[in-house]
């Protein structure tokens, strides 16, 4: 039974590994390389294949009864539903790769150069702007710095009163 759970984590695993591998093709074609999908998918779904039947111990790939369950006998070592949930992930993932390919495209196709320059131009500001700007920042500065100071020092004043600064014996 320890040997089921075993292999059961290893599977889990191997998903895992091989999820991630095909998400990492799929972001390479994302970069501009050519990648053929349906051959990505194969070869992930072979290696995990492979690495699976690998996983199983020597002693149930030969068919004896290695394991024995209380109501039917043997346990079987099989990945067949974990290799389904990798297809499924797998899946997800082309069919997101392929909705953030369309709304780049069609980010793209959306906004025409004129529009672009529009903005760029919109966006452009003068010096006087800017250094009206500046002069705004810098008078909110002062004016909380001033209003910080006059608060400080009311509360010198105030302690000074309750607490003088020399003794009064």
């Amino acid at each position: 039974m320890c040997i089921q759970i075993l292999y059961k984590n290893q599977i889990d695993a191997l998903r895992e590994f091989y999820g991630r591998k095909y998400e990492n093709i799929l972001d390479e074609g994302n970069k501009g390389e050519d990648i053929d999908v349906e051959e990505a998918a194969a070869q992930c779904v072979e290696g995990f294949k492979a690495a699976a039947l690998h996983g199983i111990p020597e002693l149930c790939r030969m068919g004896q009864k290695f394991f024995r369950d209380r109501k039917d006998g043997i346990l079987p070592l099989e990945y067949t539903t974990t290799l389904t949930g990798l297809l499924e992930d797998m899946m997800m993932g082309l069919e997101s790769h392929k909705d953030a390919e369309e709304s780049w495209s069609s980010a793209a196709t959306d906004a025409p150069e004129n529009d672009i320059h529009e903005v760029k131009q919109k966006k452009k500001m003068t010096w006087y702007q800017k250094l009206g700007a500046r002069l705004l920042v810098m008078g909110i500065n002062y004016g909380q710095g001033w209003l910080a100071l006059q608060g400080i020092r009311k509360a010198a004043a105030e302690r000074d009163k309750n607490m003088p600064k020399f003794p009064l014996f």
